[in-house]
């Protein structure tokens, strides 16, 4: 009987020392997010494939990015692995406020991404933009990503067809945007309607005059009925020094983007 209630009290002593963790809470932070860097863009040529990051909404997979929609910037981290995440939290910040700042706090499902509105922000463009997220898990727990980064120059304005034009399949196709004083080189980008890339040109020089104007040299359009068109912008790519590690900032933006219908011959 003594044994027996010794062996009580020690195991009473055991639990006590083991404290919250024995009775099963969770003390254990999720997996490290990792965020996604610039992959590429559409257009790009690997090998002798061209590369189309979009699917049907016109999302491109590929890491942070400019959009088309306004002067906004879209960031990506990779899947998360653990299965108990509560909430993902986005900060920002650039070399002018290095204080982060959270701009939004996002309930997890199985979300990827996340576009920054800038909003209650006088401008975005010309900046040199750092994310990074952290992970909470439903215990509360919490780990960091590390920092990704991008910087937006001005929009291409597209000037012609305007958008929901009507086009002669039997008569020459041009489009024309106007000219960015920032940007080094243009992609112009022709989709199809469910975002399958149709045709993509980069002008090796100026055509002349204030805008740019190209001409279309894709595939007979006879075979299509709708199309979408944008125009991408590329700066400098620049290299920034922030504790201790070494930067890569892709520049550039998107140009809204614009329907084209094709009446045939």
């Amino acid at each position: 009987m003594k044994n027996g209630l010794i062996l009580v009290l020690i195991l009473i002593f055991i639990m006590s020392c083991a404290g919250e963790d024995t009775l099963g809470t969770d003390t254990t932070p999720p997996e490290e997010p990792v965020m996604v860097p610039h992959l590429g863009d559409t257009g790009d040529i690997a090998g002798d494939e061209i590369i189309n990051y979009s699917n049907y909404s016109g999302y491109e997979n590929n890491g942070i990015d400019a959009v088309p929609e306004d002067n906004w910037i879209k960031i990506q981290w990779e899947s998360l692995v653990d299965n108990d995440i509560d909430y993902i939290q986005i900060l920002r910040f650039n070399l002018q406020q290095q204080t982060p700042i959270k701009i939004d706090s996002v309930s997890y499902t199985t979300q990827n991404h996340y576009t920054d509105q800038f909003q209650n922000y006088d401008t975005a463009v010309n900046k040199n933009w750092f994310y990074y997220i952290t992970v909470y898990d439903i215990a509360g727990n919490y780990s960091i990503s590390d920092t990704t980064c991008y910087r937006l120059i001005d929009k291409p304005q597209l000037l012609s067809p305007a958008n929901y034009t009507i086009h002669n399949s039997g008569e020459p196709l041009v489009f024309e945007w106007d000219e960015n004083t920032e940007a080094l080189t243009y992609r112009l980008l022709v989709f199809k309607n469910d975002y399958e890339l149709l045709w993509s040109h980069t002008p090796t020089d100026h055509p002349g005059g204030t805008n740019y104007s190209v001409e279309y040299n894709g595939p007979d359009l006879s075979d299509y009925d709708t199309l979408i068109w944008r125009v991408d912008a590329f700066g400098n790519t620049l290299y920034e020094e922030l504790n201790n590690t070494t930067y890569e900032i892709f520049s550039g933006s998107e140009s809204q983007v614009n329907t084209l219908f094709i009446q045939q011959k």
